[in-house]
């Protein structure tokens, strides 16, 4: 697994991306929009995410749930990378190894639709 980077006050303003794995190491099941860990990360990148949708998340053995959302939190704010395909598809990548998505049939019918909606929008702008 890969480890939760610790973070600090300034990481939430200007956001971080150096613990983001480098996009070749980065599975090829996640640089595309049919997986449900890239799915919640597009919903998450255009339009945030509610409370509701966040308890689908559960932490694996040995991760710490707030540790974890911030971490990703702040890679999504991070400008560094200016590839949102390889932001997105890594950011999906570390949310599989920090939790599993136990889906909540409501919530994913919803998901599926607003993100099918945004990844349109996403893939019309040539993934910027």
């Amino acid at each position: 697994m890969i480890p939760v980077p610790k973070l600090d006050k300034q990481d939430f303003i200007f956001g971080r991306s150096d613990f983001l794995p480098k996009y070749h190491h980065v599975p090829d099941t996640f640089k595309t929009h049919k997986n449900p860990y890239t799915m919640f990360i597009i919903g998450w990148f255009t339009n945030g995410r509610t409370s509701e949708q966040m308890l689908q998340l559960k932490e694996r053995k040995g991760v710490v749930r707030n540790d974890a959302t911030q971490a990703i939190h702040v890679l999504l704010l991070s400008r560094n990378v200016k590839n949102d395909k390889y932001k997105i598809a890594g950011a999906a990548y570390l949310l599989s190894q920090w939790f599993t998505l136990e889906p909540n049939k409501q919530i994913i019918e919803k998901m599926v639709k607003d993100a099918s909606l945004e990844i349109d929008k996403f893939l019309l702008n040539g993934g910027q």
